[in-house]
């Protein structure tokens, strides 16, 4: 009982804080996304014409995003793709569909896994340049494969010391159990050691835990009373046996006397009736 108690406080901790983890790191990736889809979208209504934006904004954009890698496609309104960046993640048809759109504010984006790679995915609407009314579509890829293999290896950890916790738990349990037994092992033989000549043996003179005092007082008084009542009746067995000893000492004599000779009948029978009375 006390190691499945301790399993499960420990999972439960380990569970919470890497549930906490997990969402704090989805929330920071998130807003992160976000962040690039609102620069993009800036950048998009902002420079013109379309072509110098891909070729020089961009770029200079995944450049001062390095340490938070993004790719990008770019498509038109009827999903005709205009540009693609080298690592943008390959997504069927069915994939980009689940993808989220953003609406001018914070939303949470799809978590894709490409091969080792893991990427969280964001769809939005962009204006193809300034001043153009011509709207594009944006599909932003945050690459979350560092945060993914972050949370994986606390999780293992966890699960570790999940383990480890429940061995050191079940090994302190047997040795608490088997220390506090002690006492009891020792009243045990104690016990078994007790013969009717060690009645004098009393549980008190041994210094017992605290919770088996009563225990070994009422042991005590149990061998007070067994051993008054072993006195009584030797001392009962003893006037007994004086009792008879007068009685059959004369009996014996009598019948002594009356072997010594030859009698009659008659005398032999008035000796075993004096024998009798």
């Amino acid at each position: 009982m006390f190691a499945l108690s301790a399993a499960l406080l420990l999972a439960g901790f380990g569970g919470s804080t890497y549930w906490l983890l997990q969402r704090e790191i989805h929330r920071n990736e998130n807003r992160i996304l976000d962040d690039i889809v609102s620069l993009l979208q800036t950048i998009f209504a902002t420079h013109r014409p379309f072509a110098d934006t891909l070729s020089r904004q961009i770029p200079a954009d995944l450049e001062a995003f390095r340490f938070n890698r993004y790719q990008i496609r770019i498509a038109r309104v009827d999903g005709q793709s205009i540009y693609q960046t080298e690592f943008f993640p390959e997504l069927s048809k069915s994939q980009v569909d689940e993808v989220p759109s953003y609406q001018n504010r914070p939303g949470d984006g799809k978590e894709f896994r490409c091969g080792n790679q893991t990427y969280l995915v964001l769809h939005a609407w962009a204006q193809l340049e300034r001043g153009s009314p011509t709207k594009i579509q944006l599909w932003v890829a945050l690459e979350t494969t560092s945060y993914t293999s972050l949370l994986e290896t606390y999780r293992r950890f966890v699960l570790a010391i999940v383990a480890l916790g429940v061995l050191l738990a079940a090994l302190s349990a047997h040795f608490l159990a088997h220390q506090g037994l002690r006492p009891l092992r020792r009243m045990t033989s104690i016990i078994e050691g007790l013969r009717a000549e060690q009645l004098g043996r009393r549980f008190g003179s041994e210094n017992w835990p605290r919770e088996l005092v009563p225990l070994a007082a009422q042991f005590d008084r149990l061998l007070n009373e067994v051993e008054v009542s072993l006195t009584r009746l030797s001392q009962f067995s003893a006037n007994l046996a004086h009792e008879l000893r007068t009685p059959l000492t004369s009996m014996l004599l009598q019948t002594e006397v009356a072997m010594t000779q030859m009698r009659a009948a008659e005398e032999y029978r008035q000796v075993d009736r004096k024998s009798v009375v």
